[in-house]
């Protein structure tokens, strides 16, 4: 019987081939499942173990199955499949309006920050544009400032405004120029001066006191008509001092009432480069009277017009003599008088 059951034994433990295929084939098919799932090793290791107990005795008379590895049988093999599929493994939402929502918020914000970039770039080009256009508008203002001025001075040029710079550059040379010759003359004249010990001055001194004590009322203007000299006589004619005289209006009335008409008598003198005659009825500090007024244009040594003579006689005694004799001569005779 000991043998029959050893032979049972051995029979069983012959049969034991497909089962254990299917077991090592279940654990193959499983083995990622049972290396996440402690519990499913743990019951199928119990499971096992309660196998090889019951076939204890005829593995140790097989000493060729010592180093037989443990079999794992994991039941039908789908089983164990869908009881860890019925389990989750992983935590996934199932709010697909949040993730949209996630989503588009995302997209909200980069389409905001996008609108941000874009509007201070358009912005700063408006910013630029603004700067660029005041910019060009002082240049033009100022390239009309020079145009003008150009003109004043009597320099001819184009409009446009390469014109405008290269003449300005050139004027503002000439006038350089100008300026250091101006000083070099007067360094010279200083030198002159110094060097003759003021003896040119002491030769001026009796015609400046014939001038000035001249019964002659006679007053000495430059070419744009601003005081130079005004003799005794003069002042007395008009009632006017000097410092009232540089008034260009008051000296003006001096010649003639009509200040217009005082201008024209000066310009028609400086043009003429003669001595220009006439009778006005001039303005003075108490009244108007009626005088002789005569322009003389005078010359430096170089012959250039430099200043002008004003000589003003008033007609009131020379009416007095036209009373006195205008009943014994001719109106002619008076008139050749006057």
């Amino acid at each position: 019987m000991d043998k029959g059951s050893h032979n049972g034994a051995g029979g069983d433990f012959h049969m034991m081939p497909p089962h254990h295929t299917t077991s090592h084939h279940s654990t193959s098919h499983h083995s990622a499942l049972t290396s996440h799932h402690p519990s499913t090793s743990h019951h199928t290791s119990h499971h096992s173990s309660s196998h090889h107990g019951h076939h204890g005795g005829g593995m140790n008379h097989h000493g060729d199955f010592d180093h037989e590895p443990l079999v794992l049988n994991n039941g039908p093999p789908h089983h164990n499949f869908y009881q860890h599929m019925n389990q989750p493994m992983l935590h996934v939402s199932t709010d697909f309006s949040n993730v949209q929502g996630m989503s588009s918020m995302h997209n909200g914000s980069d389409d905001m920050d996008d609108n941000k970039s874009m509007n201070g770039q358009k912005r700063s080009r408006e910013e630029l544009n603004q700067k660029e256009k005041k910019r060009m508008f002082k240049l033009n203002e100022t390239i009309h400032t020079l145009k003008k001025s150009l003109d004043d001075a009597g320099v001819s040029c184009k409009k446009n405004k390469q014109s405008i710079l290269d003449n300005t550059a050139h004027y503002i040379s000439m006038l350089r120029n100008d300026l250091i010759i101006a000083k070099q003359k007067a360094e010279h004249a200083e030198r002159m001066l110094h060097s003759s010990g003021g003896s040119q001055s002491k030769g001026y001194a009796p015609f400046e006191r014939y001038f000035e004590f001249s019964s002659t009322p006679t007053l000495i203007m430059s070419m744009d008509i601003q005081v130079i000299r005004a003799n005794k006589a003069f002042r007395e004619v008009t009632g006017y001092n000097e410092d009232a005289l540089k008034n260009k209006d008051t000296l003006l009335s001096c010649l003639s009432a009509d200040i217009s008409r005082a201008r024209t008598l000066v310009h028609n003198a400086i043009d003429s480069r003669k001595t220009l005659r006439t009778v006005v009825q001039n303005a003075i500090s108490n009244g108007r009277v009626t005088s002789s007024l005569s322009l003389t244009l005078l010359f430096d040594p170089q012959g250039n017009p430099e200043c002008l003579e004003c000589v003003l006689v008033p007609l009131e005694e020379e009416q007095q003599q036209y009373d006195m004799l205008k009943e014994d001569v001719t109106l002619d005779e008076v008139s050749n008088l006057v």
